[in-house]
Protein backbone atom coordinates (compact mmCIF):
# COMPACT_ATOMS: atom_id res chain seq x y z
CA UNK A 1 0.00 0.00 0.00
CA UNK A 2 3.33 2.29 0.93
CA UNK A 3 4.45 1.75 -3.20
CA UNK A 4 0.67 1.53 -4.95
CA UNK A 5 -1.16 5.78 -4.51
CA UNK A 6 -4.31 5.74 -4.36
CA UNK A 7 -6.53 8.76 -4.39
CA UNK A 8 -8.33 9.46 -1.28
CA UNK A 9 -11.81 9.47 -3.13
CA UNK A 10 -11.30 5.94 -3.50
CA UNK A 11 -10.31 5.34 -0.31
CA UNK A 12 -13.57 7.15 0.86
CA UNK A 13 -15.88 4.67 -1.15
CA UNK A 14 -14.10 1.79 0.56
CA UNK A 15 -14.27 3.42 3.89
CA UNK A 16 -17.93 2.90 3.90
CA UNK A 17 -17.70 -0.44 4.22
CA UNK A 18 -16.22 -0.72 7.35
CA UNK A 19 -17.43 0.54 10.83
CA UNK A 20 -16.43 3.05 12.45
CA UNK A 21 -14.47 1.07 15.55
CA UNK A 22 -12.42 -0.57 12.52
CA UNK A 23 -11.57 2.70 10.71
CA UNK A 24 -10.79 4.83 13.89
CA UNK A 25 -9.02 1.82 16.05
CA UNK A 26 -7.85 -0.33 13.32
CA UNK A 27 -7.19 1.17 9.52
CA UNK A 28 -6.08 4.24 11.16
CA UNK A 29 -3.49 3.15 13.18
CA UNK A 30 -1.49 1.49 9.70
CA UNK A 31 0.07 4.96 8.90
CA UNK A 32 0.10 8.87 8.87
CA UNK A 33 -1.68 8.77 5.68
CA UNK A 34 -4.31 6.36 6.95
CA UNK A 35 -4.94 8.23 10.00
CA UNK A 36 -5.43 11.85 8.09
CA UNK A 37 -7.87 10.11 5.62
CA UNK A 38 -9.85 8.99 8.73
CA UNK A 39 -9.79 12.20 9.82
CA UNK A 40 -11.49 13.85 7.03
CA UNK A 41 -13.87 10.84 6.31
CA UNK A 42 -15.35 11.21 9.57
CA UNK A 43 -15.04 15.29 9.63
CA UNK A 44 -17.21 15.51 6.03
CA UNK A 45 -19.47 12.38 6.72
CA UNK A 46 -23.61 12.86 8.13
CA UNK A 47 -23.84 10.56 11.16
CA UNK A 48 -27.12 9.62 12.98
CA UNK A 49 -27.56 9.04 16.72
CA UNK A 50 -29.21 5.82 16.02
CA UNK A 51 -31.04 4.34 19.34
CA UNK A 52 -30.47 6.24 22.60
CA UNK A 53 -31.70 5.44 25.62
CA UNK A 54 -31.78 7.71 28.54
CA UNK A 55 -32.58 6.53 32.35
CA UNK A 56 -31.47 6.74 36.02
CA UNK A 57 -28.64 4.49 37.11
CA UNK A 58 -29.77 1.37 39.70
CA UNK A 59 -28.48 1.54 43.08
CA UNK A 60 -26.90 -1.94 44.46
CA UNK A 61 -27.29 -2.49 47.79
CA UNK A 62 -26.10 -4.59 50.46
CA UNK A 63 -28.11 -5.30 53.84
CA UNK A 64 -27.60 -7.62 56.42
CA UNK A 65 -30.25 -10.46 57.01
CA UNK A 66 -30.87 -12.50 60.18
CA UNK A 67 -27.09 -11.89 61.28
CA UNK A 68 -25.98 -14.47 58.50
CA UNK A 69 -23.84 -11.41 57.24
CA UNK A 70 -23.98 -9.59 54.00
CA UNK A 71 -26.85 -10.69 51.27
CA UNK A 72 -26.92 -8.57 47.92
CA UNK A 73 -29.83 -7.51 46.87
CA UNK A 74 -30.38 -5.38 43.60
CA UNK A 75 -33.44 -2.76 43.90
CA UNK A 76 -35.23 -0.55 41.18
CA UNK A 77 -34.56 2.58 43.29
CA UNK A 78 -34.01 5.72 41.07
CA UNK A 79 -31.77 7.87 42.58
CA UNK A 80 -32.75 11.72 42.74
CA UNK A 81 -30.65 14.21 41.17
CA UNK A 82 -28.08 14.94 38.24
CA UNK A 83 -27.39 10.61 37.70
CA UNK A 84 -29.24 10.17 34.73
CA UNK A 85 -27.25 7.79 31.84
CA UNK A 86 -27.31 7.59 28.77
CA UNK A 87 -26.52 4.26 26.38
CA UNK A 88 -26.61 4.39 22.50
CA UNK A 89 -27.62 1.07 21.05
CA UNK A 90 -25.65 -0.33 17.83
CA UNK A 91 -26.45 -2.97 15.22
CA UNK A 92 -30.31 -2.82 15.16
CA UNK A 93 -30.64 -2.85 18.65
CA UNK A 94 -28.79 -6.30 19.30
CA UNK A 95 -26.36 -4.64 21.50
CA UNK A 96 -25.84 -1.31 23.41
CA UNK A 97 -23.05 0.74 25.16
CA UNK A 98 -23.11 3.26 27.55
CA UNK A 99 -21.67 6.89 26.68
CA UNK A 100 -21.60 9.58 28.81
CA UNK A 101 -23.51 13.08 28.24
CA UNK A 102 -22.15 15.32 26.06
CA UNK A 103 -20.84 18.77 27.07
CA UNK A 104 -20.04 20.73 23.92
CA UNK A 105 -22.96 20.89 20.67
CA UNK A 106 -22.60 17.85 18.62
CA UNK A 107 -21.22 18.37 15.25
CA UNK A 108 -22.64 19.73 12.40
CA UNK A 109 -22.57 17.00 10.36
CA UNK A 110 -25.36 14.88 13.02
CA UNK A 111 -28.20 14.75 10.43
CA UNK A 112 -30.79 12.66 12.49
CA UNK A 113 -31.37 9.83 15.41
CA UNK A 114 -33.42 6.31 14.96
CA UNK A 115 -35.23 6.62 18.44
CA UNK A 116 -34.76 8.47 21.94
CA UNK A 117 -36.33 6.69 24.55
CA UNK A 118 -36.20 8.69 28.15
CA UNK A 119 -37.51 6.31 31.63
CA UNK A 120 -38.69 8.62 33.64
CA UNK A 121 -37.35 8.97 37.42
CA UNK A 122 -38.56 10.76 40.05
CA UNK A 123 -37.70 13.56 38.58
CA UNK A 124 -36.24 14.75 34.47
CA UNK A 125 -32.77 15.56 35.03
CA UNK A 126 -31.50 18.32 34.21
CA UNK A 127 -28.66 16.82 31.93
CA UNK A 128 -31.35 15.05 29.90
CA UNK A 129 -33.42 18.41 29.20
CA UNK A 130 -29.41 20.02 28.29
CA UNK A 131 -29.13 17.01 25.89
CA UNK A 132 -32.42 17.25 24.19
CA UNK A 133 -31.62 21.03 23.86
CA UNK A 134 -28.44 20.40 21.91
CA UNK A 135 -30.42 18.19 19.57
CA UNK A 136 -33.09 19.94 19.22
CA UNK A 137 -32.30 21.08 15.15
CA UNK A 138 -32.78 17.48 14.81
CA UNK A 139 -36.55 17.69 15.18
CA UNK A 140 -37.80 18.19 11.69
CA UNK A 141 -41.91 18.49 11.35
CA UNK A 142 -42.03 14.49 11.13
CA UNK A 143 -41.60 13.54 15.25
CA UNK A 144 -43.77 10.51 16.55
CA UNK A 145 -44.53 11.61 20.18
CA UNK A 146 -45.33 8.78 22.66
CA UNK A 147 -46.16 9.89 26.34
CA UNK A 148 -46.76 6.73 27.92
CA UNK A 149 -47.84 7.67 31.41
CA UNK A 150 -50.41 6.03 32.85
CA UNK A 151 -50.56 7.75 35.91
CA UNK A 152 -52.63 11.12 36.01
CA UNK A 153 -51.24 12.05 39.42
CA UNK A 154 -47.39 12.46 38.29
CA UNK A 155 -44.20 14.31 39.67
CA UNK A 156 -42.86 13.80 35.66
CA UNK A 157 -46.00 15.99 34.35
CA UNK A 158 -45.20 19.38 35.42
CA UNK A 159 -41.43 18.75 34.06
CA UNK A 160 -42.80 17.45 30.84
CA UNK A 161 -44.96 20.68 29.87
CA UNK A 162 -42.52 22.57 31.41
CA UNK A 163 -39.39 21.40 30.00
CA UNK A 164 -39.75 18.50 26.79
CA UNK A 165 -42.75 19.98 25.42
CA UNK A 166 -41.58 23.48 24.11
CA UNK A 167 -38.54 21.88 22.90
CA UNK A 168 -40.69 19.35 20.47
CA UNK A 169 -44.08 20.98 20.09
CA UNK A 170 -43.73 22.21 17.03
CA UNK A 171 -42.26 19.55 15.25
CA UNK A 172 -44.95 16.76 16.21
CA UNK A 173 -46.63 14.82 13.48
CA UNK A 174 -47.75 12.23 15.73
CA UNK A 175 -48.47 12.24 19.46
CA UNK A 176 -49.58 9.27 21.30
CA UNK A 177 -51.22 9.34 24.80
CA UNK A 178 -52.53 7.30 26.90
CA UNK A 179 -55.88 7.75 29.64
CA UNK A 180 -55.84 11.35 30.55
CA UNK A 181 -53.18 12.87 28.88
CA UNK A 182 -54.53 15.51 26.63
CA UNK A 183 -55.82 16.68 29.81
CA UNK A 184 -52.61 16.51 31.35
CA UNK A 185 -51.69 19.17 28.63
CA UNK A 186 -53.92 21.23 28.41
CA UNK A 187 -54.25 21.84 32.64
CA UNK A 188 -50.36 22.00 32.00
CA UNK A 189 -49.00 23.84 29.13
CA UNK A 190 -52.87 25.44 27.65
CA UNK A 191 -55.96 24.49 26.83
CA UNK A 192 -55.70 25.12 23.29
CA UNK A 193 -52.40 22.89 23.36
CA UNK A 194 -53.34 20.82 20.08
CA UNK A 195 -54.74 23.35 17.84
CA UNK A 196 -51.38 24.91 19.12
CA UNK A 197 -49.10 22.31 17.34
CA UNK A 198 -48.28 23.71 13.76
CA UNK A 199 -47.73 20.22 12.61
CA UNK A 200 -49.96 17.73 13.94
CA UNK A 201 -51.32 15.32 11.79
CA UNK A 202 -52.25 12.49 13.79
CA UNK A 203 -53.64 11.85 17.89
CA UNK A 204 -53.69 8.15 19.30
CA UNK A 205 -55.80 7.98 22.57
CA UNK A 206 -58.81 6.72 23.86
CA UNK A 207 -60.89 9.78 23.72
CA UNK A 208 -63.37 9.70 21.37
CA UNK A 209 -64.44 12.77 19.99
CA UNK A 210 -67.29 15.19 20.91
CA UNK A 211 -69.97 15.93 18.10
CA UNK A 212 -69.45 19.92 19.32
CA UNK A 213 -66.37 21.09 19.23
CA UNK A 214 -64.28 23.48 21.73
CA UNK A 215 -61.32 23.69 23.27
CA UNK A 216 -61.57 26.79 26.14
CA UNK A 217 -60.72 25.88 29.75
CA UNK A 218 -63.01 24.07 31.15
CA UNK A 219 -64.35 21.63 27.91
CA UNK A 220 -63.99 18.05 27.58
CA UNK A 221 -61.12 16.50 26.60
CA UNK A 222 -63.57 14.97 24.24
CA UNK A 223 -64.54 18.13 23.07
CA UNK A 224 -61.22 19.72 22.43
CA UNK A 225 -60.06 16.81 20.52
CA UNK A 226 -62.98 17.48 18.44
CA UNK A 227 -61.98 20.95 18.43
CA UNK A 228 -58.63 19.98 16.61
CA UNK A 229 -60.23 18.21 14.36
CA UNK A 230 -62.47 20.98 13.14
CA UNK A 231 -59.81 23.07 12.27
CA UNK A 232 -58.31 22.58 9.05
CA UNK A 233 -54.25 22.15 8.50
CA UNK A 234 -52.84 25.02 6.31
CA UNK A 235 -51.92 22.15 3.33
CA UNK A 236 -55.06 20.92 3.24
CA UNK A 237 -54.57 17.67 3.97
CA UNK A 238 -56.78 15.65 6.42
CA UNK A 239 -56.26 14.80 10.03
CA UNK A 240 -56.14 11.45 11.59
CA UNK A 241 -57.69 10.19 15.32
CA UNK A 242 -56.73 6.94 15.67
CA UNK A 243 -59.20 5.32 18.88
CA UNK A 244 -57.96 2.52 20.18
CA UNK A 245 -59.97 1.71 23.43
CA UNK A 246 -64.03 1.63 22.42
CA UNK A 247 -66.53 2.23 25.29
CA UNK A 248 -69.73 2.78 25.51
CA UNK A 249 -70.46 6.44 24.23
CA UNK A 250 -69.19 6.66 20.62
CA UNK A 251 -72.30 4.73 19.90
CA UNK A 252 -74.04 7.93 20.88
CA UNK A 253 -71.71 10.60 19.90
CA UNK A 254 -71.73 8.49 16.15
CA UNK A 255 -75.11 9.49 16.11
CA UNK A 256 -74.60 13.06 17.29
CA UNK A 257 -71.75 14.15 14.78
CA UNK A 258 -74.02 12.34 11.61
CA UNK A 259 -76.70 14.42 12.67
CA UNK A 260 -74.59 17.78 13.57
CA UNK A 261 -72.67 17.23 9.64
CA UNK A 262 -76.09 16.95 7.79
CA UNK A 263 -77.20 19.75 9.26
CA UNK A 264 -73.67 21.88 9.19
CA UNK A 265 -73.38 25.12 7.26
CA UNK A 266 -70.27 25.59 8.35
CA UNK A 267 -66.58 25.48 7.03
CA UNK A 268 -65.62 22.52 5.11
CA UNK A 269 -63.38 20.25 6.98
CA UNK A 270 -61.16 16.60 6.66
CA UNK A 271 -60.37 14.63 8.95
CA UNK A 272 -59.72 10.81 9.12
CA UNK A 273 -61.23 8.48 12.45
CA UNK A 274 -60.09 4.78 13.14
CA UNK A 275 -62.10 2.93 15.82
CA UNK A 276 -61.00 -0.54 16.24
CA UNK A 277 -64.34 -2.27 18.67
CA UNK A 278 -64.21 -5.58 20.40
CA UNK A 279 -67.77 -7.40 21.32
CA UNK A 280 -67.40 -6.57 24.80
CA UNK A 281 -67.43 -2.96 23.74
CA UNK A 282 -70.42 -2.87 22.15
CA UNK A 283 -74.35 -2.55 22.89
CA UNK A 284 -74.59 -3.13 19.56
CA UNK A 285 -72.67 -3.52 15.64
CA UNK A 286 -72.38 -0.58 14.31
CA UNK A 287 -74.02 0.57 11.20
CA UNK A 288 -72.26 2.07 7.99
CA UNK A 289 -73.61 5.01 6.85
CA UNK A 290 -72.82 7.68 4.08
CA UNK A 291 -74.40 11.38 4.20
CA UNK A 292 -73.37 14.37 2.33
CA UNK A 293 -74.60 17.84 2.97
CA UNK A 294 -75.48 20.07 -0.29
CA UNK A 295 -74.76 23.55 1.50
CA UNK A 296 -70.58 22.47 2.46
CA UNK A 297 -70.55 19.98 -0.18
CA UNK A 298 -68.95 17.51 2.56
CA UNK A 299 -69.40 13.89 2.60
CA UNK A 300 -69.17 11.71 6.00
CA UNK A 301 -68.96 7.80 5.64
CA UNK A 302 -68.58 5.41 8.43
CA UNK A 303 -67.70 1.87 7.03
CA UNK A 304 -66.04 -1.38 7.98
CA UNK A 305 -62.59 -2.23 6.39
CA UNK A 306 -61.13 -4.69 7.93
CA UNK A 307 -61.67 -8.47 9.18
CA UNK A 308 -61.10 -9.91 12.43
CA UNK A 309 -57.72 -10.34 13.91
CA UNK A 310 -56.67 -11.33 17.58
CA UNK A 311 -56.69 -7.42 19.00
CA UNK A 312 -60.17 -6.59 17.61
CA UNK A 313 -63.60 -7.44 16.17
CA UNK A 314 -62.92 -5.13 12.94
CA UNK A 315 -61.66 -1.74 12.06
CA UNK A 316 -63.75 1.17 11.41
CA UNK A 317 -63.27 4.70 9.49
CA UNK A 318 -64.95 7.96 9.74
CA UNK A 319 -64.23 10.03 6.94
CA UNK A 320 -65.36 13.77 6.37
CA UNK A 321 -64.09 15.52 3.33
CA UNK A 322 -65.90 17.10 -0.27
CA UNK A 323 -68.32 15.06 -2.06
CA UNK A 324 -66.05 14.49 -4.68
CA UNK A 325 -62.56 13.30 -3.07
CA UNK A 326 -59.77 12.11 -4.27
CA UNK A 327 -59.64 8.71 -3.81
CA UNK A 328 -55.72 8.80 -4.37
CA UNK A 329 -54.81 11.56 -1.64
CA UNK A 330 -56.89 9.96 0.81
CA UNK A 331 -54.94 6.34 0.99
CA UNK A 332 -51.95 8.34 2.83
CA UNK A 333 -54.23 9.56 5.43
CA UNK A 334 -56.29 5.86 5.77
CA UNK A 335 -52.78 4.20 6.12
CA UNK A 336 -51.80 7.00 8.68
CA UNK A 337 -55.62 6.02 10.38
CA UNK A 338 -54.94 1.80 9.92
CA UNK A 339 -51.28 0.98 9.93
CA UNK A 340 -50.02 3.35 13.02
CA UNK A 341 -48.28 0.78 15.12
CA UNK A 342 -46.21 -0.06 12.45
CA UNK A 343 -45.19 3.49 12.06
CA UNK A 344 -44.64 3.29 16.11
CA UNK A 345 -42.11 1.21 18.06
CA UNK A 346 -44.47 0.02 21.25
CA UNK A 347 -42.63 0.89 24.20
CA UNK A 348 -43.95 -2.01 26.77
CA UNK A 349 -43.19 -0.08 30.05
CA UNK A 350 -44.84 2.83 32.17
CA UNK A 351 -43.40 6.07 32.65
CA UNK A 352 -41.44 6.56 28.93
CA UNK A 353 -41.02 9.60 27.00
CA UNK A 354 -40.22 8.42 23.17
CA UNK A 355 -38.86 10.23 20.29
CA UNK A 356 -38.92 8.54 16.48
CA UNK A 357 -39.05 9.90 13.19
CA UNK A 358 -42.34 9.36 10.87
CA UNK A 359 -40.96 6.20 8.49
Amino acid sequence: MKKIFICADVWFGVFAWFGRAKLGLKLALLSWRFDALVDEYFRGRKWSLGVVEIRHAKEQIWHTENGTGPKGVRRRQWKLGSNATMFIKFCDDTFKKRVEFPHISPPANLIGFKRIIIRLGRHIDIKVIAFLSSIQHLFNANIILELNILRDVDPSWPAIAQEIWPLSYQSIDTLILYRNGISMLRNLVSPTVLRDCPNLRRIVSNNFPDAVPDDRAGADISKAVSMWLHTPRPDGRPKVMVYGRPKFEYQGRLADIKRIFANASSSPVSYVVSLYLKHKHQLDHPQPFDVENGRTKERLTFRYIEHRTRFCDGLWLLRRGPIEWNESQWEESERMAKNWTTDNVPITYNRTIVFRHVS
